[in-house]
């Protein structure tokens, strides 16, 4: 037994080194040139049950808008291992993939909760509620999903989403570029979802 604790604890190791990688590399991308994002101060957390093992950080984010700059939470969850039934074999094709899921919030002091963004073994959100509110509705493709109840006006600075994205299309610079530092910066700054529809984010179930 003790070898195999070793590894897994190895590997953890090595997972978080990688993720505080993946993470200074976008702020540098999202601050670059003019700085129209700073993630700034973040809190993390990981967790762990019978539903699987995930890693959350929560920045309070930066965001010019007619160059003022505006605080508002973005998240990042790093959503690792999840349960799978004994025997069961899921339809979803990442239901044995990590994936990095990015959660934004209008509201300056209501980011998304770790629980609401972890991801079940069937491509849904893990929690049923937030699920039922999220998955009326899709945008890009069935990419993006919005939590209706938070939006403030129809820009996508104003409106609460989520989209996700497994790890192992997350690799190089240019992969932060493309798959998280593009679509943040045409959601919020842009109010497009076109570099969103040409990543590679999951489609969520309908």
């Amino acid at each position: 037994m003790s070898d195999v604790v070793f590894l897994a604890f190895s590997a953890l190791a090595r997972f978080w080194k990688e993720a505080d990688a993946l993470l200074k590399e976008l702020a540098s991308q999202l601050e670059n040139p003019n700085e129209v994002i700073v993630l700034g101060k973040m809190t993390d957390c990981d967790f762990s049950d019978e539903d699987g093992y995930g890693y959350y950080y929560e920045y309070k984010a930066s965001i010019k808008k007619n160059r003022k700059p505006i605080k508002r939470p973005i998240t990042f969850h790093f959503d690792c291992a999840r349960a799978l039934s004994e025997g069961s074999k899921s339809s979803w094709p990442h239901a044995k993939h990590s994936c990095l899921v990015v959660g934004y919030s209008p509201l300056k002091d209501q980011p998304w909760e770790a629980e609401w963004l972890r991801v079940s073994a069937i491509g849904s959100l893990l929690d049923t509620e937030t699920w039922n509110e999220c998955k009326k509705n899709q945008y890009a493709g069935g990419r993006l999903l919005e939590w209706a109840k938070y939006r403030k006006s129809d820009a996508w600075f104003d409106k609460a989403w989520t989209y996700a994205v497994p790890l192992s299309k997350i690799s190089t610079p240019n992969d932060i570029s493309s798959n998280l530092t593009q679509p943040i910066m045409s959601l919020l700054i842009e109010n497009d979802t076109k570099a969103l529809q040409g990543s590679a984010a999951i489609v969520w179930p309908s």
